[in-house]
């Protein structure tokens, strides 16, 4: 005999139960033989059973009144009922069989061939409910412990459930989500709860079909992912505060103390060769304003220009450019791309850059002989 839940055969007649214990053999159940509605309760008791075939007339506890005690458990309501009867012309009492939870019954005397059969599709339903009971209890196990927000609603965009870690996330109890229920379309999505606070989550969906294969439900998924993308904004303002800083190193070793002791020709020509070393520079050169022509720059200091054909010396027209400040700086590479044969050397690279810083200098500018 399988573990499966067996059948339960119920009457006052020894050699009927031996007989109905014969015909349903067969079917690969144990079939247990109760002697009245009393002993059949007794047995439930104890055991479960898929299915229950029961004569109409055994004495004692009615059968009517038997199957209604049976089915007021709820460890039993779904169990199925056979009655067994010879009232075929019985309207009335074929009525009350199934008002007192019966599913069907077999004329007497009893046919095997359709005792069997009847008693063979209420297992394979039994068989096929519980099933369906354990595939929704899983979901439903799965669905309320899930560490990841779920909800679950109609094609029709009706929600049915959310379980706890959806509220959470949403800052939202069930029964208002129910009630007024978030617009959710599959991507990422920036939530903003109810304390003020927010949040992030990638929102998933997939569609719950029925047995005929036609849409059902959809269930939403939604994974937080608040911290890692706080992490991640974390990283990018480290990342430029650290380039940020770079960038203000190598400013620093360019004008480091060291250098104010020298004469300004000295000075110019160390500046000009540990800018070029320190940004990686192919090309160096510092512009000095001529106060005698105040529209043209005349070259303080130069490196990188030694080789290549490419000239040192040569005026940059001004212009009214530079002593605005950085704001014109592409102006100003597209002059020194353009007028001071450097044009050569940076269309090596592809798509030249360009660094340019405004300073004035001391007085002892005005004095310094220019080349």
């Amino acid at each position: 005999m399988s573990h499966a839940p067996g059948i339960l055969v119920v009457d006052d007649q020894a050699e009927d139960l031996r007989a109905l214990a014969a015909m349903l053999a067969p079917l690969g159940r144990e079939v247990v033989a109760a002697p009245s509605g009393e002993e059949a309760l007794r047995r439930l008791l104890d055991e479960d059973f898929a299915v229950v075939v029961m004569d109409v007339r055994t004495p004692g506890l009615d059968a009517f009144e038997t199957v209604e005690l049976i089915k007021r458990r709820p460890r039993h309501a779904d169990i199925a009922v056979l009655f067994l009867t010879a009232a075929d012309g019985d309207a009335e009492q074929i009525t009350r069989r199934y008002e007192s939870g019966a599913v069907d019954y077999v004329l007497k005397p009893v046919e095997a061939d359709v005792l069997r059969s009847k008693v063979a599709m209420l297992l394979e339903l039994q068989r096929k409910s519980a099933e369906l009971r354990a595939s929704e209890g899983r979901f439903r196990a799965a669905f309320e412990g899930a560490p990841i927000g779920m909800g679950l609603s109609t094609v029709e965009g009706e929600w049915l459930e959310v379980n706890a870690a959806l509220c959470e996330l949403l800052g939202r109890p069930a029964a208002t989500l129910l009630r007024d229920p978030p617009r959710l379309e599959p991507g990422e999505l920036r939530v903003a709860r109810s304390d003020g606070s927010s949040a992030h989550a990638i929102v998933s969906v997939s569609q719950a079909l029925d047995s005929q294969g036609q849409p059902l439900n959809y269930v939403w998924q939604l994974v937080d992912v608040t911290e890692q993308r706080r992490a991640a904004a974390e990283r990018e303002a480290r990342a430029e505060a650290e380039a940020v800083a770079d960038a203000m190193g190598k400013l620093q070793r360019v004008t480091e103390p060291a250098l104010e002791h020298l004469e300004l020709r000295e000075l110019l020509e160390q500046l000009v060769v540990r800018i070029r070393e320190v940004f990686d520079a192919d090309l160096a050169r510092i512009l000095l304003v001529d106060y005698e022509d105040e529209s043209r720059l005349t070259v303080g200091a130069a490196s990188g220009f030694e080789s290549g054909g490419v000239s040192r010396a040569a005026d940059v027209e001004l212009a009214g450019m530079l002593e605005r400040g950085l704001g014109h700086a592409l102006e100003l590479a597209h002059r020194v791309g353009h007028g001071l044969d450097l044009g050569a050397r940076l269309a090596l690279g592809g798509r030249p850059a360009l660094l340019g810083h405004v300073h004035e200098l001391p007085d002892v500018v005005e004095r310094l002989p220019l080349a």
